[in-house]
């Protein structure tokens, strides 16, 4: 999300100090939501200033080098294994335990794409009546 801009924060600074409106009033005058108008106004009370703050840099993702490089070696070598075979192995050679979903974003991060159904699950299809088309 970009930044709004120093220009904008000062001329809102200015509408709420004349009193033009409520802060609702001025959020709907410049396009900002109501919630920004309030965090302006706490940055200038508590700092001085209403600049924005730099970027503070989010969390750390579970899954980073080491175990990140072993589930795209296991991708390379085994491109159908599945999530759950996925989060067992990195368990075993690691003992990083995860979820399904951290599996899923890790290989999404690795620009990973299963190619259609894989053999295991096309073999269950073709088994199941339950999956056959009329």
């Amino acid at each position: 999300m970009k930044t709004y801009s120093q220009d904008l924060r000062a001329r809102i600074i200015q509408a709420i100090d004349r009193q033009v409106g409520t802060q609702s009033e001025v959020a709907e005058i410049f396009g900002v939501s109501r919630t920004f108008i309030k965090k302006v106004l706490r940055l200038r009370r508590e700092k001085g200033c209403f600049a924005a703050q730099p970027h503070r840099g989010g969390r750390t993702p579970v899954l980073a080098g080491e175990a990140l490089e072993l589930l795209r070696r296991r991708l390379a070598e085994q491109p159908d294994t599945t999530l759950e075979e996925l989060r067992q192995h990195l368990a075993e050679q690691t003992n990083v335990h995860v979820s399904i979903a951290t599996i899923s974003r890790a290989r999404r991060k690795l620009k990973h794409r299963r190619e259609g159904l894989s053999r295991r699950h096309k073999s269950v299809e073709k088994r199941s009546p339950s999956h056959q088309q009329p």
